[in-house]
């Protein structure tokens, strides 16, 4: 399997705190199947913002130390993007990294609570650059559990979705597993990454979320999510999904009773 979201990197963000938590990650996810992992730290202007060239640095640094201690998984390395104004230069530069070399795909993270209309622009214009976002965890966005529909016009634009693992397992919430369920059954999930932070809570773990997606979708769904679209991905290839079937918003009764997600 490939995990395309992580925070393993240290040093970064909220994610790996040191070099030896990262490795411990990096155990856990060979432990779990895992043969390749990403490390997208947060770019979040004003916030968390590090240059690709200092994540390079550190996912070649982790790499090292990974062959040291006999590990086999993988390390590659981009960004988990906050939306907003301005990205195609600072992409082109180098400062934010898309996946692989072609850096035809990149991970954008929606602001918490909803889906901003200039969202659209936005997308028009890395559309224009052969630019595909990949959609991160979009299931714990409170705008898309009040209009799934809102996503479903997302794809049509052109974006694919990430789910995350932990989502189907109900940790972020009985909300956010019912409504990660519904997209993985309608067809508007092309990803699912384990979005981990540390070796404890938060692992680099996707094999029970297999197991899951298997049980609701098929094994050649799982398939796709967990290693055929991810593999693409970094080798900048055109990923042709299906069209996704609609889905009806919920009425904000039903969301007040059950909805609960986790920060973070």
């Amino acid at each position: 399997m490939i995990d395309i979201h992580t925070h393993i990197l240290p040093g970064f963000d909220d994610g790996a705190r040191d070099f030896d938590e990262a490795l411990a990650m990096l155990a856990e996810a060979e432990a779990d199947g895992i043969g390749c992992i990403v490390g997208t730290p947060h770019f979040i202007p004003g916030s968390f913002a590090p240059h690709g060239k200092e994540v390079k640095e550190a996912c070649h640094e982790l790499s090292e130390r990974a062959a040291e201690n006999k590990i086999s998984t993988k390390i590659s390395c981009a960004h988990e993007i906050r939306a907003g104004a301005g990205l195609i230069p600072r992409i082109k530069s180098g400062e934010i990294l898309a996946y692989g070399d072609k850096s035809r795909y990149l991970l954008l993270e929606m602001p918490p609570v909803d889906i901003p209309i200039w969202m659209d622009q936005m997308l028009f214009e890395l559309e224009l650059e052969d630019m595909t976002p990949i959609i991160a965890h979009p299931e714990r966005n409170r705008g898309v559990h009040k209009n799934p529909m809102r996503l479903y016009e997302l794809i049509q634009k052109g974006c694919m979705i990430q789910i995350t693992a932990s989502s189907l397992l109900g940790y972020f919430g009985e909300a956010t597993k019912l409504l990660a369920e519904k997209l993985l059954r309608n067809g508007f999930v092309h990803f699912v990454a384990s979005d981990a932070h540390d070796s404890e809570e938060r692992k680099p773990e996707l094999s029970k979320a297999y197991l899951k997606v298997e049980e609701l979708c098929g094994k050649d769904s799982a398939e796709k999510l967990f290693r055929t679209h991810p593999k693409m991905a970094l080798a900048g290839e055109s990923i042709i999904v299906p069209e996704p079937i609609p889905i009806e918003s919920e009425p904000e009764d039903f969301l007040s009773r059950i909805f609960g997600i986790r920060k973070g």
